[in-house]
């Protein structure tokens, strides 16, 4: 397929009547993932190497041979549950590289990158159905994205594919893409203009994405769709919403009988102190790998210690960054840290 080009790390290309390939692997972040389905009855449900093991009851007993056994012997397989059809689709290509995460060996890094994608794919989706040249609903367009398993060097190649959900196609995909431009700034607006902390109804949330929504984050997705089509890398918010950001800690910090001070030093969101002793502390983008960070709090003055904290990390595990800066002010680690 021929690409073409949407931004400085964005490129995109369609195609009709496509084979697509959907995949259920079933619990999210289970050990084991696949479903255990009887080879003899059909009897199916979310794997566990511990379950299913010896006789169990037929699922589809109106269905069973006359004189069968309610009672099935039968072996368990491990499986993934897998659809393909045909279909019509545009594909949106996105390169990542420095100073932005990019190596998914990193559990973290690619939690971050599939939540972003997760989010742009949504908001295209959302986007799209909305064009003056489609305005149709949403259900008729299915949404997804690929990591790509292979790097380019320090580059990783990040797909999110947008489809017709009507077998065979119905040419929405192809339209979409005539129009892809208006649709990428559709899609920034839409996760831009809200004032919800991650997602809600008013911007992403809706019925049919229920067992997305945790994954949803309207500012990480903005951030990378934006890099990628605008060629804007991220960079720290102001002052005054990493002071907003680091509430939740700031609230935990205070409770704990810290004392938190906001712009007490110069280019300090927050300043922690308790018994004589100051920490300067910030947060930045999730997207942005640590190394690559140079953050404010790293100049200040006239303090014992700074630490800068990953926005993502700071928002899914709020107690280790509460132990970080606890540890840090009673002497237990280095005082320098981000």
């Amino acid at each position: 397929m021929t690409f073409q080009t949407c931004g400085p790390k964005a490129s995109f290309t369609h195609a009709t009547n496509q084979t697509l390939v959907t995949v259920n692997r079933g619990l999210e972040g289970a050990e084991f993932g696949g479903f255990s389905v009887c080879v003899e009855c059909g009897h199916a449900s979310v794997f566990d190497r511990n379950a299913h093991v010896g006789a169990h009851e037929r699922p589809y007993k109106l269905l069973s041979p006359k004189g069968a056994r309610d009672l099935c012997s039968g072996r368990f397989e491990r499986v993934l549950l897998g659809h393909d059809f045909k279909t019509d689709l545009l594909l949106l290509r996105l390169k990542v590289e420095a100073p932005l995460v990019s190596n998914t060996a990193e559990v973290v890094v690619l939690h971050i990158l599939e939540d972003a994608l997760h989010t742009i794919a949504e908001a295209l989706r959302l986007a799209a159905s909305r064009h003056p040249q489609l305005d149709l609903d949403p259900s008729e367009f299915g949404s997804g994205f690929r990591v790509d398993p292979g790097a380019q060097g320090e580059a990783r190649i990040l797909e999110v594919f947008l489809y017709d959900t009507l077998s065979g196609g119905a040419g929405y995909a192809e339209i979409a893409a005539r129009h892809i431009k208006e649709i990428l700034e559709e899609t920034l607006k839409l996760l831009d203009n809200c004032d919800c902390e991650t997602s809600c109804t008013e911007c992403l949330n809706h019925f049919h994405n229920q067992h997305l929504q945790h994954r949803l984050d309207r500012g990480l997705g903005a951030m990378l769709l934006r890099y990628a089509v605008h060629g804007t890398a991220p960079g720290c918010a102001s002052l005054d919403k990493q002071w907003h950001t680091l509430s939740q800690l700031r609230a935990s910090l205070e409770l704990d009988g810290f004392q938190c001070l906001f712009n007490a030093v110069e280019e300090v969101p927050m300043l922690v102190q308790r018994n004589g002793r100051s920490l300067a502390v910030g947060c930045f983008p999730g997207l942005i790998h640590t190394p690559a960070l140079a953050h404010t709090v790293a100049t200040a003055e006239n303090v014992h210690g700074h630490l800068a904290l990953n926005e993502y990390l700071l928002r899914s595990d709020m107690p280790s960054a509460h132990q970080k800066v606890k540890a840090l002010l009673e002497g237990s680690t280095s005082l320098k840290r981000s």
